[in-house]
């Protein structure tokens, strides 16, 4: 055996839903994946709402005690000003908007002529771009 000096990345296990097998070395999974490069508002907060709140209330509260004070100071004032008591209703209420235009565009552009739905091609990047951790 040859060995390139390669290490891939690790990751730890997960339980996804097995929906099929094809053959004895094919599972088909149930797995979220997360596009590279497209940011949007998160649609679900661990906690709902108010846990969000929470969590921006304390942000804002460090934007003014010094906590931040690398940050310039206008920029400061200016993420202040936007954590309103309904910010995280707003942010999940974006996000939600934005999963909802994105099925809208999927549906769209996988539309075949005949009405089928074409296959969503998936390439995995083999790079950790986000880690929970």
């Amino acid at each position: 055996m040859v060995d390139l000096g390669f290490v891939g990345p690790s990751r730890p296990a997960n339980d996804y839903r097995l929906l099929s097998v094809t053959d004895g070395d094919t599972p088909n999974i149930a797995m979220a994946i997360r596009m590279v490069s497209i940011d949007t508002p998160e649609s679900h907060f661990g906690g709902g709402p108010a846990t969000a709140q929470a969590t921006l209330e304390r942000t804002r509260t460090r934007l003014t005690d010094g906590t931040y004070d690398v940050l310039p100071a206008e920029l400061r004032d200016y993420f202040a000003a936007r954590i309103t008591p309904d910010a995280a209703e707003r942010h999940l209420a974006a996000g939600q908007a934005a999963a909802q235009a994105h099925e809208e565009m999927i549906t769209a552009r996988l539309a075949r002529p005949d009405g089928t739905q074409r296959k969503l091609a998936v390439i995995a990047t083999g790079e950790l771009v986000e880690s929970k951790g």
